[in-house]
Parts: structure tokens; sequence; C-alpha cells
């Protein structure tokens, strides 16, 4: 499976997973492998939904809340946030 297959292609998480994945043939390990995956993407699924939640209540009530994300690295100069609009 290449990078651009991969749900979360730059996740240690996913990339272990898949390392495990190739090196069983065994098809109950398999199963379990495929079930903890899952997990752990249904994870990731709920927290950018709870990243979306929080941003949209800040775009809506921008007075009362302030969202800030903090994400990886870019290849910016600047070590400030921005802002999604000018």
């Amino acid at each position: 499976m290449s990078a651009m297959e991969m749900p979360c292609a730059n996740c240690q998480t996913c990339a272990v997973h898949h390392q495990l994945m190739s090196a069983t043939s065994c098809p109950r390990e398999k199963a379990r492998l495929k079930a903890v995956q899952l997990i752990h993407l249904e994870r990731v699924k709920r927290e950018r939904l709870s990243y979306m939640k929080r941003q949209r209540l800040a775009r809506l009530h921008p007075k009362q809340y302030t969202s800030i994300m903090i994400d990886g690295a870019d290849t910016s100069d600047f070590m400030l946030p921005h802002h999604s609009f000018r």
C-alpha cells in the first residue's frame, strides 16, 4: 500500500500497522490488526469532527469562541498562527 492509499499517510500508528499487516500471514492476526486499525481510524475521525465543531462555533460566534489548531509544520518562514480569513 502506498502512502497515497493510506488514510493517514503521515501517522506513525498507521505506518506501524501497515508494517505489522505486511509481516503476518496469519488470518486471525490480520483480523485482529484490522480491528485495532478501525478503532484508531474512528478515533481520528472523531477528533477531526470535534475540531470542525469548534471551528464552526468560532466562525458563528467570534466574540465568544476562538479556535486554534496546532498542526504539522509547513514550509512558511513564519512561526505565527494565521486566520483562515483576511
